[in-house]
């Protein structure tokens, strides 16, 4: 009887239907373009710049949280245990130690502050992954130059540095692709980088630049320098790291991996944290602040409008039918009948208007995906891909939510139409 009625006074309707179908429509687009671009921002951090998905650190207080708070160096004896204790559990896919750096680097003739780490080369390549080892825009990546002096700069420092670099961005190497070699050249062959070691004294050593790397972030290609972990410890006059990054297995939770690790250290009586990789990426909190409360702000708007569009049908609908109500409860039908009568209705018309949504957002996001389109966001060096992801739960939910309002939104006009006796209603005009 509910569909019957709703075929009937479509017409009524149709206008309610379209805006609902938007609604869902922009809903699921817009969720699937924030979740998409969350993912990509989190590979950047994880994979590619190879933090992993947990960090361990020695911060100089236990309150020192926040990203680059200062660290307590880990020495050689806490590194042999915390190799150990990676070593021996499950779920540790791989680990690399950091050391960070930080000083000038001149050319001779210009001289520039320069922030870097010193890595495990091979160990920071399996935690990228085949997608992300060739990390250069131009030379060599530091595993291909292995055995010989090398260094990676950024790529707004090698132009300040007097190297012609071509202007791309970095892209991650698709499967069965074979990275693009660049040639870059500088008017010097050696930098000299000039650093404060731990114990007060300057120390200076010159390397060949042998790659350039953009990091997706004009500020750090302007400072960027990375230097295999042998050679940023001769240069900082020590043995000791900074933290280490540790990659884990697919499908291993980071929050039982960390507090396995928190235990194995306690044990060992070794005073470090072990934290989650997004405790350390501001930027990445910074975009995901921006993308959830511009999608709260749309789906705010969203059922503001959907509820006040089906608020004024169902007014204009049921209202206009007491007459209809009231012959249905003289042949014998309760009240309640009628009261589940027009909130089935309302329910239908949700539904439908679910399924023309969920189509279009099928359609949109499909065509997206496809397209292949990028753009460059501001502040940002390379282009980054525009996709939409697809979520079964979130087009689940939509269609939920939507049934609830239409419910609601038709319960006052749906009491009010039914509150006359049926004398009343009768012969209601």
């Amino acid at each position: 009887m509910a569909a019957q009625n709703l075929r009937r006074y479509w017409r009524k309707s149709l206008s309610t239907l379209l805006v609902m179908a938007v609604g869902i429509l922009a809903c699921n687009v817009l969720y699937g373009y924030v979740d998409a671009t969350l993912d990509l921002t989190s590979e950047a951090f994880t994979r590619w710049g190879a933090r992993g998905q947990l960090m361990i650190e020695s911060p100089v207080a236990e309150g020192a949280a926040q990203e680059d708070a200062a660290k307590v160096l880990l020495t050689e004896e806490a590194q042999r245990t915390i190799d150990s204790v990676l070593g021996e559990t499950q779920g540790v896919m791989a680990y690399a130690r950091l050391l960070e750096i930080s000083g000038l680097v001149s050319d001779g003739r210009t001289n520039a502050i320069f922030t870097g780490i010193g890595q495990d080369v091979e160990k920071i390549r399996a935690i990228k992954g085949p997608e992300y080892e060739y990390d250069v825009v131009a030379g060599k990546p530091l595993w291909a130059t292995a055995g010989t002096p090398s260094m990676i700069v950024g790529q707004e420092l090698a132009r300040t540095l007097s190297c012609k670099v071509p202007d791309v961005g970095f892209s991650p190497t698709k499967p069965g692709e074979k990275p693009e070699e660049r040639p870059f050249e500088c008017d010097r062959p050696d930098f000299q980088l000039s650093v404060v070691t731990n114990e007060g004294q300057i120390n200076a050593v010159s390397f060949p630049a042998t790659g350039v790397m953009d990091w997706g972030i004009k500020e750090i290609n302007q400072r960027l320098v990375v230097l295999p972990m042998k050679d940023a410890q001769e240069l900082m006059n020590t043995q000791s790291v900074s933290k280490y990054h540790v990659r884990l297995a697919d499908g291993v939770s980071m929050e039982d991996a960390r507090e396995k690790l928190m235990k194995a250290f306690e044990a060992k009586g070794l005073k470090v944290r072990v934290f989650y990789w997004s405790d350390r990426a501001t930027f990445y909190h910074q975009v995901y602040g921006l993308l959830m409360g511009f999608f709260g702000f749309v789906l705010a708007i969203t059922l503001v409008v959907s509820f006040m569009s089906l608020l004024n049908t169902s007014y204009v609908n049921f209202m206009g039918r007491i007459r209809e109500f009231g012959t249905l409860r003289s042949m014998g039908f309760s009240k309640e009948f009628v009261l589940s009568l027009c909130w089935v209705e309302s329910l239908l018309l949700a539904l439908v208007a679910g399924a023309m949504g969920l189509l279009a957002s099928a359609a949109v996001t499909l065509s997206v995906r496809m397209a292949g389109l990028s753009w460059v966001p501001p502040g940002s060096s390379n282009a980054v891909p525009i996709t939409i992801s697809w979520s079964a739960p979130a087009y689940t939910l939509s269609i939920a939510v939507l049934a609830v309002v239409a419910v609601g939104a038709s319960a006052i006009p749906a009491l009010k139409s039914t509150r006359k006796t049926i004398r009343e209603a009768l012969s209601d005009l």
